[in-house]
């Protein structure tokens, strides 16, 4: 290993792949520009979407965030407690991270399509879904306990421990890849 500095870099992040006729019209119901990057900073959080594929029957949006952890660190009210810097757990999907969703997300949330794009509100597409990470004590199996009975496919990814020395043999978080023909309301 060299001398450089190594930063941690906390990525959280959910992607949205959609299939079918007309998968379009759902950047008019997500009310975002697939043409457009955004990218906004909120408490320290940078929030960026983007549309990696966009074409007549298949549209691909990721919407994530990157965490800057000392600065995080440095407006608690421990800031000079060195175990603040000493941690095991990977950045992972919480509360925060879905409020930052809602933030980007505000204008579809509000649940008022415009007029001509109402009707696809009710139509189905073949949705796929991933995000994480996720820390959950939860086993395989419960994960897939809270989604199957949804209609969803699930499929469970740990990822690698880069550790030099033995703490565990993979993380604790995982990242959750969901399935489903749906609507854009569901």
């Amino acid at each position: 290993m060299d001398n450089e500095k190594q930063e941690r870099v906390d990525i959280v992040q959910l992607t949205i792949r959609a299939t079918g006729e007309n998968v379009q019209v759902l950047s008019h119901l997500l009310a975002k520009i697939p043409s457009n990057l955004y990218e906004r900073t909120q408490k320290d959080h940078a929030i960026r979407l983007f549309f990696s594929t966009f074409t007549d029957k298949q549209m691909e949006m990721t919407i994530f965030v990157t965490t800057d952890s000392l600065s995080l660190i440095n407006q608690s009210s421990g800031a000079y407690d060195i175990t603040n810097y000493i941690n095991d757990r990977e950045f992972a999907v919480s509360s925060i991270f879905t409020s930052l969703i809602r933030s980007a997300l505000s204008t579809a949330l509000n649940g008022k399509p415009k007029e001509a794009y109402e009707k696809w509100v009710e139509h189905s597409f073949s949705f796929h879904f991933s995000f994480g990470p996720v820390a959950t004590e939860l086993s395989e199996q419960e994960i897939r306990n809270l989604f199957e009975p949804l209609g969803y496919e699930v499929a469970i990814e740990f990822g690698e421990t880069d550790y030099s020395f033995q703490i565990k043999e993979k993380s604790s978080a995982c990242y959750i890849k969901l399935s489903e023909m749906s609507t854009p309301r569901n």
